[in-house]
């Protein structure tokens, strides 16, 4: 084509590649001008120029070459513009190899080809590079050309950039997934809704454990994570796209059995379209760090607890950040509240005045490396926030680095407040003392109000008399610091205010930190006086006797004061401490005046002293015996009924020749006497002057014998267990008692278990010492055999057993106790030398402990007589019966008689002396113990010393001393208690004669 020739319009536009092509001496090539071009090639080369993307043409056999300015960017100068409409394979001849056979494909008409991001290195730039493309090779259609196809159209990308960097993010990719199966923590990828595992690192098989992971779903591969909650996240991530992350969550695996903490993220992985397509899983197994963590939070808290237990305070600075760290404690010592922010300059702004140029210097060397001095300091502070002063100890050092210098201080602090200030009061209160011992009064009180004046650092301090009279506070004593003017003479008590006045007379002390602000001093008469006498704070602490205001010992400070509570307490001490002088003055005073008349006083006040104290004994002595004969004339009166009332219808039955009946009335005598007999046996019991009859006693034998007895007392509802105790001492006690007592005790327990319970009965040997012998009254030291009756009953409070052992005293309804029974028990105890206790709670039993001495002797192996039928006198046998009462001594004769025996009588002790002294032959004396002139034993020793072989009875329902201990009796004698019954008086009688 010729410059004349005008462009065909296919070729308009397309930039410079238009430019060129419109300029190309196209009649030069095959091809020819454009105008003879087929119209198949000028619509693609019309297309290549007007189209964006990079677009290249082949056409015709010899694949002569087109572009446009998007190709052209790609090329490089070695073909542009070199390479427009030269024939392709000389153009592109170092790549023919890759493209040849693609171009020849296409126009052998073998259709189009795709190729994406295919390696097709070519020279560009000056260098060979590896470049990439996406491309296609398309036909171009000509009817004219072989087969059909007259070219190829070349629709192609560059993407060597895309390539290169895809390349670059497998690699890294590559390396991050080497780095994770390396990585301290556990990483996992999860693909899919069903949460399939395609990747885990190590530390996700060291925490899970070795098993098969890759290709299997979380629930397949983790089925123990079932009702965890972890499936249920999973599930709830994939479907919202929403991140999870959890911090220390518990997880159990099947790998160890364990519980481990874990810290985790589950991040939704999006593709292009940002839908949501696996779950990145990556954490931290911290099961170890929490324990640490715990451990450290522990020490910490120990640490905290201790310093807090010991009143420190921490104090840390940081040199390198300027930085200072309080503990609450310590920011208090220096008056900031616990969340206050402190620095290095409110330490030093907090020092007293007077010692924050030495503590200055001492802080200083601690931290100077020449010197490294430790930081051992006592100082005060003044509070930021509350203005109080302190005394603090504090401690430290200086920690320095390799080049010496000072990086840091740490250190404890102390507040010795409490400590400087009890120093302080120690100190003023020795002053004090010796102040005050002097004989002046009022010199005393001008040195203490001194004293007071400059350890309280006021401006006035005083003492005032209240005249009650007329109404008028007189002060006599006063001490002033120079500046304020003193308060002596006479002041109307109406000048301070009916409301200090009134809670002084309550004995209340009266505190005011500013007389014109304060509620209690808003009296107008109570400013103007403090005006007056210039002061706005006071202190005045009131001394009340017998109901009346008469003294009053005050503070005053010119300026407002805010007195602390302590600073009050101490005032008061202090005050009462000079109280004592000015009552001492007063009392020495009385003193006087009441001497000359002391000693009558004293005479009479001793003397209705003692009438109270004998009155009071004689009231005591008669409610004891008003209670001790009511109950017994009451229960007499019910068993002499039974007796007389028997004996009068026998009388009557005699009379009226009635005989059939007479047994039945006769019993009940009987009954009525024998229950009367027990009755006494109580009393005297209770007495301790029951006449016992003491033999060596196997305890445990003894209580084995009685338990059939005792499970028909107790009846089925109370279980009895007996805990008897292996090798237990002997003792020595009237066995038949001492059977009556456990019985009785049983009786108890069953009556305070009315819903039925347990009864333990047990033995054991017990050894009471001297210290604990003289805690107790009723007990000596010595070893006893103890037996505890135990119920799990309803038991008594202490009053109750405080009363259980005396007379008529009883908690049961009426008519269904005496009262004795308890009685009895301490009585035979007492009269045995023992003694016996009682523990008790409401509601959790009672355990009652009788305790006997031990008896260091052997079991004597004695069988009692055969008491159910007596054998008859021999042929002379005599026996002497002294008995001052007729009705008894008759019918002693009268049983004597019937069993053959010659009696002898005497109605009291010097008669049957005179017969003892006669020749009469006398086999056996029988004398009652209480008898007049002479009693019984002085009989028989009498009559021993004429007739040492003579035998003796004793007969006594009521013993005195040395004649009713068995111990006292001599081979011979024996006892018998009164009442009796005749079978057992000739029983007696005819052992003790038939003895050798």
């Amino acid at each position: 084509m010729t410059p004349t020739e005008p462009d065909p319009t296919f070729l308009a536009g397309g930039g410079e590649m238009g430019a060129l092509m419109r300029a190309h001496d196209w009649k030069a090539t095959p091809l020819g001008g454009p105008a003879g071009w087929p119209q198949s090639l000028r619509t693609a080369v019309r297309l290549l120029l007007n189209c964006g993307h990079p677009m290249y043409i082949w056409w015709g056999p010899d694949l002569i070459c087109f572009y446009n300015d998007a190709y052209r960017r790609s090329i490089g100068p070695e073909r542009h513009p070199s390479s427009l409409g030269q024939p392709g394979r000389a153009v592109w001849e170092e790549i023919w190899p890759i493209i040849g056979p693609q171009i020849d494909q296409v126009m052998a008409g073998h259709g189009a080809t795709w190729h994406e991001n295919h390696l097709v290195p070519i020279t560009r730039n000056g260098r060979r590079e590896d470049v990439y493309w996406t491309y296609s090779y398309s036909p171009i259609d000509d009817a004219d050309a072989f087969h059909g196809v007259g070219g190829v159209l070349v629709v192609c990308s560059e993407t060597t950039e895309k390539v290169l960097t895809e390349q670059r993010l497998m690699a890294e990719i590559e390396r991050q997934r080497r780095m994770f199966q390396k990585a301290p923590g556990f990483i996992a990828v999860l693909s899919g809704p069903d949460h399939v595992y395609d990747y885990v690192n190590e530390a996700y098989l060291a925490i899970a454990g070795q098993r098969d992971f890759i290709g299997r779903s979380v629930r397949e591969a983790l089925p123990e994570l079932e009702g965890q909650g972890f499936y249920e996240l999973l599930d709830r991530v994939y479907r919202t796209g929403e991140r999870f992350i959890a911090r220390a969550m518990p997880v159990r695996l099947n790998n160890d059995g364990s519980t481990r903490l874990i810290d985790f993220l589950y991040e939704p992985m999006r593709d292009e379209a940002g839908d949501v397509y696996g779950i990145f899983v990556g954490g931290h197994d911290i099961t170890a760090h929490k324990e640490a963590e715990r451990q450290s939070l522990l020490n910490e808290e120990s640490l905290r607890l201790t310093t807090e237990a010991a009143e420190i305070g921490i104090w840390d600075i940081d040199f390198t950040t300027d930085t200072l760290a309080w503990s609450p404690r310590t920011k208090a010592m220096f008056g900031f509240s616990p969340d206050a922010v402190c620095t290095l300059d409110d330490f030093y702004a907090g020092l007293h005045p007077e010692d924050r140029d030495a503590i200055t210097r001492a802080f200083g060397a601690a931290l100077d490396p020449a010197v490294r001095a430790t930081y051992d300091v006592q100082y005060r502070t003044i509070g930021h926030d509350d203005g109080v002063v302190r005394w603090i100890a504090a401690k430290g050092k200086g920690l320095f680095d390799a080049d010496s210098r000072c990086y840091r201080a740490v250190g404890t602090a102390i507040d010795i407040s409490a400590r400087k200030l009890a120093e302080a009061r120690h100190a003023f209160m020795l002053e004090l003392s010796d102040a005050l011992r002097g004989n002046d009064t009022d010199r005393a009180l001008n040195d203490a109000c001194s004293l007071m004046g400059r350890f309280f650092g006021v401006s006035r301090v005083g003492y005032g008399h209240l005249d009650p009279v007329e109404d008028v506070f007189d002060y006599s004593v006063c001490w002033t610091d120079g500046r304020a003017q003193p308060l002596l003479g006479r002041v109307p008590a109406r000048a301070f205010g009916v409301k200090i006045v009134k809670k002084l007379g309550g004995g209340e002390t009266v505190v005011v930190g500013d007389l014109q602000t304060d509620p209690l001093s808003d009296e107008e008469e109570t400013r103007t006086t403090a005006r007056a006498v210039d002061t706005r704070a006071i202190l005045v602490v009131p001394f009340v006797r017998a109901g009346r205001l008469r003294t009053i010992v005050y503070l005053n400070d010119r300026p407002a004061r805010r007195w602390q509570p302590d600073e009050v307490a101490f005032m008061e001490e202090v005050a009462e401490r000079t109280r004592q002088v000015i009552e001492r003055d007063e009392a020495e005073a009385a003193l006087r005046a009441l001497n000359a008349t002391l000693e009558a006083r004293v005479e009479a006040r001793t003397a209705e002293l003692r009438e109270a104290e004998e009155a009071l004994r004689q009231a005591q002595k008669m409610e004891a015996i008003g209670q001790l004969t009511g109950g017994i004339a009451h229960d007499f009166n019910n068993l002499l009924q039974g007796i007389t009332g028997s004996l009068d219808l026998v009388q009557r039955r005699i009379s009226q020749g009635r005989l059939g009946d007479l047994d039945r009335f006769i019993t009940g005598a009987m009954t009525s006497a024998n229950r009367a007999a027990a009755l006494t046996h109580r009393l005297l019991a209770f007495a301790r002057r029951q006449p016992l009859d003491p033999r060596p006693v196997h305890v445990n034998p003894l209580i084995g014998s009685m338990e059939e007895l005792l499970r028909r007392t107790l009846g089925e509802r109370i279980e009895l267990e007996l805990r008897l105790a292996g090798g237990l001492w002997l003792t020595r006690c009237d066995a038949n008692q001492l059977e009556s007592a456990i019985l009785n005790l049983a009786i108890n327990a069953r009556d305070a278990m009315p819903e039925g319970g347990q009864l333990v009965i047990e033995t054991v040997n017990r050894e009471v010492d001297e210290a604990t012998a003289a805690a107790y009254a009723d007990r000596a030291a010595g070893d006893y055999v103890c037996i505890a009756v135990a119920d799990s009953g309803t038991g008594m409070d202490a009053e109750t057993v405080g009363r259980a052992f005396e007379p008529f005293f009883t908690t049961k309804p009426i008519g269904q106790g005496t009262g004795l029974g308890l009685s009895m028990i301490y009585g035979f105890a007492r009269q045995s030398e023992g003694y016996v206790e009682i523990e008790s709670q409401p509601g959790r039993g009672t355990t009652v402990h009788l305790c006997l001495p031990r008896f260091q002797g052997d079991a004597d192996d004695e069988t009692g007589a055969d008491a159910t039928k007596a054998a008859l006198a021999e042929t002379g046998e005599t026996v002497l019966v002294i008995e001052d009462e007729p009705v008894v001594r008759g019918l002693v004769v009268e049983v004597l008689a019937d069993l053959g025996y010659r009696a002898i009588e005497a109605v009291d002790g010097p008669q049957g002396l005179e017969i003892v002294q006669s020749a009469q032959r006398i086999d056996l004396l029988i004398t009652d113990v209480g008898l007049p002139g002479l009693n019984g034993r002085q009989v028989a020793d009498a009559a021993r010393a004429l007739r040492p072989d003579l035998k003796v009875l004793f007969m006594t329902g009521y013993a005195e001393n040395a004649a009713l201990a068995a111990g006292s009796l001599h081979a011979g004698m024996t006892l018998i208690t009164k009442p009796f019954t005749m079978e057992a008086l000739a029983t007696r009688v005819r052992e003790i004669i038939e003895t050798k």
